[in-house]
């Protein structure tokens, strides 16, 4: 008689384990779909960093959430607000945005300078551009913070085949960090788009099993972490919390931006991320050939080629030759910020065009950008 207790017992233990976790996934997937974040990231990073306007993606890393609104956005001293629409993409308003239009559409992709970090939307050169193109052609922002080349083609193939967005051509603002990111950040697995891992498969195995519970419960993401004595962390400060005064030395020699003039840092990282970059770009250019999207390939500067580099820096002999190499249209801003320098110097310019102490362009910058691509795109002197 008692077996059979122990054993009806057990059952009931084990059966309601199963009903509490199916529950505990149900709830788990739930809070993720409302506020656009796991419930572990929420808790972990506190009520200040709460964060629903940047959100985790499973293909390609990470994104904006969708119809978004957030007043309060800041990058340095600059306190603006980020609109999504339906998309996920920066706007001017909220808005579902159709898969098909009638309207010639432009998507634009890159990474914290297309997004227009510090700036609101209508201040951006793609919004600027939006304005511009705006009785005759649909504008769309698809650029995030910290995207690069391998996350352009996975993000761009996800909205083209999963999505079902429709659209003309796609315009890449392909930033000097990009090389960077592809050679020691991101990496490509069978799942999607993931910071690189490290150490051996069992490691791996254990990192990815540790995620699974963070991204998908409530219950058992909680218990792991007291398990792990992990707690809620204090609001982070702002690191220009101290005001401190910024001037354009700040901006420059910095290590993510010179690879394209000091040798050593482009064999430390720059052989390999262009040689990446390049991979992930082709794979892009492909993907759009098959449904018949063309492609527009941008550079710009930052303050570190304006300050060491000449107008044919390594950023833009290698982008040029590959753009020529695959028939794309290229649109090489070195020129329209290099005709500065040449008249009022290197660091006016940077002061000029750049937020002080900064690598994102100002409002000037955004307007600079804006005027030279419209220029050779609406004169068509960009296309092939």
């Amino acid at each position: 008689m008692l077996p059979i207790i122990k054993y009806r017992l057990v059952t009931i233990i084990m059966s309601n384990l199963v009903l509490l976790l199916t529950i505990d996934i149900t709830a788990g997937l739930l809070y993720k779909k409302i506020n656009g974040n796991a419930w572990y990231y929420d808790w972990k990073e506190g009520p200040k960093e709460k964060n629903l306007l940047r959100i985790k993606s499973n293909i390609y890393h990470h994104d904006l959430a969708k119809n978004a609104h957030e007043n309060d956005s800041t990058w340095g001293d600059a306190i603006y607000t980020t609109k999504t629409n339906s998309l996920g993409f920066r706007d001017r308003i909220n808005r579902k945005v159709p898969l098909k239009t009638e309207k010639k559409r432009l998507v634009f992709i890159g990474d914290s300078v297309t997004e227009g970090l510090g700036l609101n939307y209508e201040e951006t050169f793609v919004g600027l551009i939006d304005n511009a193109l705006k009785e005759e052609y649909s504008v769309l922002n698809a650029g995030v913070t910290s995207y690069s080349p391998l996350i352009y083609w996975k993000k761009i193939d996800y909205l083209i085949n999963k999505v079902g967005l429709q659209f003309d051509e796609l315009i890449v603002y392909l930033d000097v960090s990009d090389i960077q990111d592809e050679a020691s950040i991101y990496k490509l697995n069978d799942t999607g788009v993931n910071s690189g891992f490290k150490g051996a498969i069992s490691e791996r195995t254990k990192m990815l099993h540790s995620q699974l519970i963070k991204e998908n419960t409530i219950l058992w993401a909680w218990l792991r972490s007291l398990l792990k004595k992990e707690k809620p962390a204090m609001p982070r400060k702002s690191v220009f919390a101290k005001k401190e005064t910024q001037t354009y030395e700040n901006s420059i020699n910095l290590h993510r931006g010179s690879w394209t003039f000091d040798e050593s840092i482009y064999k430390e990282y720059g052989e390999k991320g262009l040689k990446l970059s390049a991979k992930y770009m082709e794979n892009l250019l492909k993907t759009l050939r098959i449904h018949g999207v063309k492609m527009t390939l941008a550079i710009y500067p930052w303050p570190d080629q304006i300050f060491h580099d000449n107008v044919d820096s390594k950023h833009v002999v290698f982008w040029e030759n590959w753009a020529k190499k695959n028939k794309v249209a290229f649109v090489n801003h070195f020129i329209d910020f290099f005709l500065s320098k040449n008249k009022v110097g290197a660091i006016k310019t940077i002061e000029k065009y750049y937020i002080p102490g900064d690598v994102h362009l100002n409002t000037k910058g955004n307007i600079l950008i804006k005027e030279y691509f419209l220029s050779k795109y609406i004169n068509n002197k960009i296309r092939l």
